[in-house]
């Protein structure tokens, strides 16, 4: 799965959820500081998927960028404590915890 696939992937399971169905809105149609969230995710998670597709290794084996890049992921982490309009925190910290892991960080956001 590609990373970015992450953001994406709960549009389809949001079901009677009323919440997630509003996630599922904001990531269709984000607006306002939605946007400026779902848009530095969505570069964060780009980039993972470039830096493998370029050099066909993951990024968190690279000692150079692997820890600037996990700590941007977490700086993002951080940010979902301020305003994120419809956006479902919970659900947005799991992509992100997750795709840590995927890419080597084996505590996610919890290490």
């Amino acid at each position: 799965m590609r990373a970015l696939d992450r953001l994406t992937k709960d549009r389809i399971y949001a079901g009677e959820n009323r919440q997630l169905q509003q996630h599922a809105v904001a990531l269709s149609s984000p607006f306002g500081i939605e946007r400026a969230i779902f848009d530095m995710l969505r570069g964060w998670l780009h980039y993972v998927d470039e830096y493998r597709r370029d050099t066909e290794s993951g990024i968190g084996e690279d000692r150079v960028l692997g820890p600037e890049w996990r700590d941007l992921g977490r700086a993002l982490y951080g940010l979902l404590n301020g305003p994120t309009g419809r956006l479902d925190c919970g659900t947005l910290y799991r992509v992100i915890d997750e795709t840590l892991k995927a890419e080597g960080f084996e505590h996610g956001l919890n290490g």
